[in-house]
Formats: C-alpha cells, sequence, structure tokens
C-alpha cells in the first residue's frame, strides 16, 4: 500500500532470485487475460462481443486485414446499448449519477474487447527477457515505418518490471479499485485506426491484480506521424530525466508505451517467429498461479537467459553499474 499513500515502495522478488527462493522454471502459459476476467465477472459480455463482432464480419464489404469500429458504432450499437442499459443499478432500477462511473469503465473496454473479438483474439505473450531488452531499446522509429500484426490484438506481460510499471501509474489514480495492489498480468490491446488524418493506435492497458475486482483500464492513443519519430510523442508525455550517469525513465506510462511499441516492432520484425503456445489441457487445482488463460497466444521469447537479465538487474540497483551497464546496453561488449 505504499505507492498508494505516496510513498516510496519495492518488491522484493529480486531478493527471492538472489537467495535461490524463486522458481526457477517459467510458466509455460499466460494466466486468465483481460477479455476472459471481464467475460468472467460481468454476465453476457463475452457474448455480446461475439454477437456485435460476427454482425461486423457479415457486412459487405467487410475486410479481414482493416475494418475496425468507430467510436460512434459503439455508442450507437443496439446490442451494446440494450447490454448497458441491463447492467446493475441503484435502487428503484433506474440510472442514477452514482451509476454513471460504473457504467462509463464497461463501455470504455467493450470497443477494445469487440475489436479483438473481430480479429480472432491474437495475443502476444512477451517473455520476461524480451521485455527488460526492449525497455532498454531506442524507440526512433518514425510513425510511417511502426507497422502493426494485425487491426487489432494484444500484449500480455507477466513479468515484474512491466507489472511494477502499471502499479506505479495506477498508484496516481484515487478512483482505482487495484491501486496499492501487487499486478498479476498486464494486457494491454491495440487498434490501428486510419482515417483521412492519419493513423492512430489506441492503446488499452488492462491491469489485473487476478483478485475480485475487473481488470483496471488507461487509455493513450499514440498517433503515428508520417516522418515523425515516435520517440518524440512519448518524450512529449511528461519531462525528461538527465543525469549523469543515467538514471532509468520516472515516468510510469511512458515507460509501459515504449515497451509496448517496440513489442510490436519486434513481432512484425524479419527473421522473428512467434511460438504458438496452446493452453494446457490439464490445469492444476489449487491457487490462482495454477490457473491459465484459456486462448492460445503467440509466444515471444528472449534472446537472453534469464540469468543473464538478473545480473544486468542487479547492476542497475548499484550507481556506478548504471553507467557501465548503459555503454554495454549502446556499445555491446568491448
Amino acid at each position: 500500500m505504499a505507492l498508494r499513500r505516496g510513498d516510496p515502495a519495492y518488491h522484493s522478488s529480486w531478493m527471492w532470485s538472489e537467495l535461490g527462493l524463486a522458481e526457477r522454471t517459467s510458466p509455460a502459459h499466460p494466466p486468465p487475460l483481460a477479455h476472459e476476467r471481464m467475460q468472467s465477472l460481468v454476465p453476457g459480455l463475452g457474448e455480446l462481443c461475439r454477437t456485435v463482432a460476427a454482425h461486423v464480419r457479415a457486412r459487405t464489404g467487410f475486410d479481414d486485414t482493416a475494418t475496425l469500429l468507430t467510436a460512434e458504432e459503439i455508442e450507437t450499437n443496439l446490442e451494446v446499448q440494450r447490454f448497458l442499459r441491463k447492467q446493475p443499478r441503484s435502487a428503484g432500477g433506474r440510472t442514477t449519477a452514482a451509476d454513471q462511473p460504473a457504467i462509463a469503465r464497461l463501455a470504455g473496454p467493450i470497443h477494445w474487447l469487440v475489436e479483438f473479438e473481430l480479429h480472432r483474439r491474437k495475443t502476444f505473450w512477451v517473455d520476461e527477457s524480451l521485455a527488460y531488452m526492449l525497455a532498454k531499446t531506442d524507440l526512433e522509429v518514425p510513425g510511417g515505418q511502426l507497422r502493426v500484426p494485425f487491426p487489432s490484438f494484444a500484449l500480455v506481460f507477466t513479468d515484474r518490471h512491466v507489472l511494477s510499471l502499471a502499479e506505479r501509474l495506477l498508484a496516481t489514480d484515487p478512483s482505482c479499485p487495484v491501486a496499492g495492489h501487487l499486478l498479476r498480468v498486464l494486457t494491454i490491446h491495440v487498434s490501428e485506426d486510419r482515417s483521412a488524418a492519419g493513423r492512430l493506435l489506441r492503446i488499452g492497458l488492462a491491469a489485473d491484480a487476478l483478485g475480485a475486482d475487473p481488470p483496471h483500464w488507461v487509455r493513450q492513443d499514440v498517433p503515428l506521424e508520417e516522418d515523425t519519430p515516435v520517440q518524440r510523442f512519448l518524450d512529449g508525455l511528461a519531462p525528461i530525466v538527465i543525469s549523469d550517469p543515467p538514471v532509468p525513465d520516472a515516468h510510469p506510462l511512458r515507460g509501459l508505451l515504449h515497451v509496448a511499441l517496440n513489442a510490436i516492432l519486434y513481432s512484425v520484425s524479419a527473421g522473428v517467429e512467434a511460438e504458438v503456445r496452446l493452453s494446457p489441457a490439464r490445469v492444476k487445482r489449487g491457487s490462482p498461479a495454477d490457473v491459465f488463460s484459456s486462448d492460445e497466444v503467440f509466444f515471444l521469447p528472449g534472446a537472453i537467459e534469464i540469468s543473464r537479465v538478473r545480473g544486468m538487474q542487479a547492476l542497475e540497483r548499484v550507481p556506478s553499474g548504471r553507467g557501465l551497464l548503459h555503454r554495454f546496453m549502446v556499445r555491446g561488449p568491448p
């Protein structure tokens, strides 16, 4: 709860690894993802998304490589409106001001979830070591060169670095029910909007502690200007910390978008082959840690052994080591 109080906080998982108390093997599959958790906690949501997606696919001119829904189409869709009207209301059954925040929190994710269903639930699970390297990789690519693998898809992160960024981001939102809790999975939904004004990525970050509360969603649009580096947009989100030796970026939203955009670039890079992983046929009963997503995912493995990543992370915790690590990441080994 330290983050929620505005105090410094840390997660002790790095000490577990140092002491040999952490799990030696990585999980074979991610935990339940945002769309699964939302559907399990909101009756009828899954059927709504499948129904609306099926109607859109049946339209004349539907293009599996490009068709998405506008915000107006979602807001005026009769199936969506009927569904929202059936959601629990205050005493008396009429919508009051107290009901509006809960309905609005549900209406926003519906757009991403319908498009995710529309394009057959394509999901990329990013390996822990890869997530670390992507966080350290410069993002100077022009917006015109950033291509997406599908019109709508999801990225999944379960590593502590990315989850800690999301925890710091949510700690600044007093209305977030999972603020101050340790997150278990971050599902980032991405949809590419194309219009006469240009290309835009609609990004929805769904942070989940896998408890009684549903995932908490944060929206951020990223414009893709043809000749402008994407990094310039990220730099504009907050002041840049400049120091010698360099220190990690202190802005959690910028850090999250940085690793997400690099993951998109990596997923479409030449020579990268994602490993298709089916959901485990048998799910052990027991703690929530033994529960997996029922969807198949494209697993993006890292090229560096996790033991070496642990060493780099340890080096970062030493002030004098940050400069050494930065030079190694930029120049490579001598």
